[in-house]
């Protein structure tokens, strides 16, 4: 059983669901980021110190500020084992490129 989990878990790793809006950015600028940013994902977690593999939820919204190629959001994770662990965190975003992301995501842990 815990085999079939742990192959369940890494096949779902490619499951990324990410929805975005475009805002009013001038067309002269033609840089194609989104003004808001809806991202979940399901992925495996690995525990170095118990060796254990959990599943993990995650989700985050970032807008991004004006039109300047920072973002600033909120996101949360959720791990499903015994211990049922939450983070909850503040996301902070750079853009250098069209598809490139720097994202930085302090938080707390309950």
């Amino acid at each position: 059983m815990k085999k079939e989990l742990i192959i369940l878990m890494f096949l779902m790793v490619g499951v990324v669901v990410n929805v975005s809006s475009q805002g009013t950015i001038p067309e002269k600028e033609h840089d194609h980021f989104h003004t808001n940013e809806i991202g979940v994902s399901f992925a495996p977690v690995y525990f170095t110190r118990s060796q254990e593999t959990f599943f993990g939820l995650h989700g985050h919204y970032v807008r991004r500020l004006g039109e300047s190629r920072f973002g600033a959001g909120a996101g949360v994770e959720y791990i499903f084992n015994d211990q049922q662990h939450q983070t909850y965190s503040a996301v902070i975003q750079y853009s250098p490129l069209n598809r490139l992301h720097l994202v930085a995501a302090p938080g707390f842990a309950v």
